[in-house]
């Protein structure tokens, strides 16, 4: 199933190496974006929301990240804010959710002080990786409170908060995954909350467990930057073919056969990894028992990712001079891959 036009698929991919180079995700991306209410995707109807089940969010945010990774990951990102709907009071919800351009930035590492005051609390701190700084109308921080041992996490208006531009990543440039300041700010008792709280709203997306939720998501990440990873590699051997086979006639057949091998690896650990959400998600929604379901969708959500990078980095050293080159649209699909791979929750140690 397609969720983008071809006119969008061609206008987001048009823009792919602006946004690389600058660093900054292009005005009609994120009108795409607020088109579409893509960041709402976990957001109910009452708030402007799409309300979408997690196995198809899962495919748009496999196809998004297909079209390009940094539209992919800002996707992913700013629909995952939605999961916080059931954390907040109604009414901060609705201010939260229900604007058109509604977008959450933030980080869960407790990185932060918050100390208690009469109404609410005084928040300082700084937070790495916060993805969609630049454009986010709402902001969380999580810290320890009265220097622990209680977590909490708290809602920031952007006035709030300072933007440390230090985003300095070789993939995924234009995500904006910078970090945050905020510094003796007061918040509201009402705007802090604790993550995975579910109750203001039991809906099954805010209350499957979050490991799993994560896992699942940036491994949909992975699995569509490497599609269009596979999908250059192919069209470059096809453009060099003639010119290899006069100094190499071995090389296209070679690079060839590890693109189909790739295809396969990735095709086979796609379908085990939806089986899993899919059996989970059914298990989930009808109340039953699915801690053993959730634990194979973060076993094969990871197993995804590492095969998705085991096909590129078997591909990538044979594609010549030319895919080291950054403005290559293969290089920087690499570097978004190898990027995107990188997030914590796809690794196990």
């Amino acid at each position: 199933m397609n969720w983008f036009q071809a006119s969008e698929i061609e206008q987001i991919r048009n823009l792919s190496s602006d946004m690389d180079r600058t660093g900054i995700l292009h005005e009609a991306a994120l009108h795409i974006i607020y088109q579409q209410k893509l960041f709402k995707l976990f957001v109910p109807e009452r708030y402007n929301g799409r309300f979408t089940a997690l196995p198809e969010a899962l495919r748009i945010f496999e196809q998004a990240s297909w079209i390009d990774g940094n539209f992919g990951w800002a996707v992913t990102i700013g629909s995952g804010g939605g999961y916080f709907v059931s954390s907040f009071p109604p009414d901060v919800s609705e201010a939260v959710f229900s604007p058109k351009s509604a977008l959450i930035a933030g980080s869960g590492n407790a990185t932060g002080t918050a100390i208690r005051v009469d109404g609410g609390y005084r928040l300082s701190g700084t937070w790495g990786y916060c993805s969609g700084a630049p454009h986010a109308t709402t902001f969380t921080a999580t810290a320890l409170v009265d220097e622990g041992p209680e977590v909490l996490a708290f809602v920031l208006e952007p006035d709030q908060v300072e933007i440390i531009t230090d985003w300095h990543s070789f993939g995924l440039r234009a995500t904006g995954s910078h970090s945050i300041a905020a510094h003796d700010v007061f918040i509201p008792q009402e705007r802090a909350f604790r993550v995975g709280n579910s109750e203001y709203d039991a809906s099954p997306i805010y209350t499957y467990p979050f490991m799993a939720f994560a896992v699942a998501s940036f491994a949909a990440v992975c699995l569509g930057i490497g599609r269009h990873f596979l999908d250059e590699s192919a069209q470059l051997v096809e453009a060099n073919q003639a010119r290899w086979d006069r100094t190499n006639p071995a090389r296209a057949k070679f690079v060839s056969e590890r693109i189909a091998e790739g295809k396969a690896l990735l095709d086979r650990h796609s379908h085990q990894f939806y089986h899993a959400v899919e059996r989970s998600w059914s298990n989930h929604a009808e109340g039953g028992a699915d801690e053993a379901n959730t634990e194979e969708v973060v076993r094969h959500g990871r197993a995804a990712a590492a095969a998705v990078l085991q096909s590129a980095q078997a591909i990538f050293p044979h594609l010549g001079m030319a895919a080291l080159m950054e403005h290559q649209t293969i290089n920087r699909v690499w570097r978004d891959l190898h990027t995107a791979a990188q997030h914590a929750s796809l690794k196990e140690y």
